[in-house]
């Protein structure tokens, strides 16, 4: 080979070596779309992370960032933001670098993009490209194109689904009253990060209720409130979906019993038409509608069987519940706070007859006037158990005093001093 094809040669793998770090690196100066930025700086870090330095048009105030590569990529990179958004960098397009900002859920709410000084005049062009990305949602990890296009969406099935295997020939919209009603959450992130929605027994809390608009944000919630997934695993937590069974049809159901109850009740009392029921995650306070599917009930026949459905899961319910455990034992004490309360009911009309009484306070609470101090009595709580008239059983926890007497000594008898909440049990568990 002569010298001539010799140096040729060598320049051409030095411009084609040249050309392969040009696409490959991302270090260097680019110009923003956004308004109020003059330049960005970026930098390669190792791990293969990045920094990226933001000069503001007026004055040299400076803002940095740096972000994380996505699964390894060395296209794509994320940081979360203070605020809990998310600033999306993506350099996969040709001729210049995407750059989305998203919401909590993942939503794209901005999208702007950077360009080196010699694509500059085509900048204009490039943003508006790049317009199609707002609003739109961007997961991680999705499991499927239909997990894609349903990010944040509650979606129904006849039966419980394995997800990305779904049969979708089992995907519903319309369920008969009695029928099982499963709910797939396809999340644009996984569940872990929804901490709003998980309570303290790694339960997934979600409303369920009637509507006249799925996408509004009125709905009659059934039983009170809130409702209770059955717990979730540490592995189900790191996926971006959840399964859960919001309707059961036998006492074979998935779901926690308290839940399989009030829903049976709620649907028992529905009118015998189609009705729009919606499933949303939810949380005490807050009316979000961050994660939401909506589905219709057909109850113009089967009520009776509804019916039979709300009976069997209160029993199974009740029968889950167990008295108290007691703080003291003194039988005198019981059977005074059981005549006290007796006493009490029958001067207001009560129905109700109790038949003991659990002491429920480790230790008498001495009451003093919240004026002078003065010693007005000591306190103790007991779950007083009895059965109401209708036939239902269940204990009440009320406080009573005995009044102070001076020198240290009280009263022998006792009167009821405040009234608490109620708990419902079976029958049979009040013996």
């Amino acid at each position: 080979m002569n010298s001539s094809k010799t140096l040729l040669l060598t320049l051409l793998t030095c411009f084609f070596a040249f050309q392969s770090y040009a696409q490959t690196s991302l270090e260097g100066d680019y110009y923003s779309s956004q308004v109020g930025v003059k330049k960005a700086f970026i930098k390669q870090k190792k791990g293969n992370y990045i920094q990226v330095v933001w000069l503001s048009a007026k004055g040299n105030n400076r803002i940095s960032h740096t972000y994380k590569p996505i699964d390894n990529s060395k296209k794509i990179f994320e940081k979360k933001l203070s605020d809990g958004r998310y600033s999306r960098l993506d350099a996969s397009p040709k001729d210049y670098i995407r750059i989305l900002y998203l919401n909590r859920s993942r939503k794209v709410l901005q999208a702007h993009v950077f360009v080196v000084k010699r694509k500059l005049k085509h900048r204009r062009k490039f943003f508006k490209k790049e317009q199609i990305w707002k609003g739109q949602t961007i997961i991680l990890n999705a499991t499927s194109t239909f997990h894609q296009k349903n990010s944040n969406k509650i979606v129904f099935f006849s039966e419980k689904p394995v997800v990305g295997k779904e049969d979708f020939s089992k995907m519903k919209t319309s369920f008969k009253v009695g029928e099982a009603v499963w709910a797939v959450a396809y999340l644009s992130k996984p569940l872990e990060k929804y901490k709003l929605y998980i309570n303290g027994q790694n339960e997934l809390t979600f409303a369920i209720g009637t509507t006249e608009d799925a996408d509004g944000s009125e709905m009659k919630k059934w039983g009170g409130f809130i409702q209770r997934s059955l717990p979730i695993s540490v592995q189900e937590l790191t996926k971006n979906y959840v399964v859960f069974q919001v309707c059961p049809a036998s006492l074979r159901a998935e779901m926690n019993v308290k839940t399989a109850m009030s829903i049976t009740n709620a649907v028992q009392n529905l009118g015998a038409t189609d009705h729009l029921i919606k499933v949303k995650f939810e949380v005490m306070g807050k009316n979000y509608n961050d994660v939401y599917g909506a589905f219709t009930l057909d109850c113009s026949e089967h009520l009776t069987q509804a019916k039979k459905n709300a009976s069997a899961f209160k029993k199974a319910y009740l029968d889950s519940k167990k008295l108290p455990q007691p703080m003291m034992t003194n039988a005198a004490l019981e059977q005074k706070i059981v005549e006290a309360i007796q006493r009490f009911g029958t001067a207001a009309g009560w129905d109700t007859q109790f038949t003991r009484a659990i002491i429920t306070s480790p230790t008498w609470q001495t009451v003093t006037d919240p004026t002078t101090g003065a010693i007005k009595g000591r306190m103790i709580e007991a779950a007083c158990v009895g059965k109401w008239s209708n036939g239902d059983c269940g204990y009440q926890y009320f406080t009573f005093i005995q009044e102070h007497q001076g020198g240290g000594m009280y009263a022998e008898g006792l009167r009821r001093y405040s009234t608490g909440y109620r708990v419902p049990i079976g029958c049979n568990n009040i013996k």
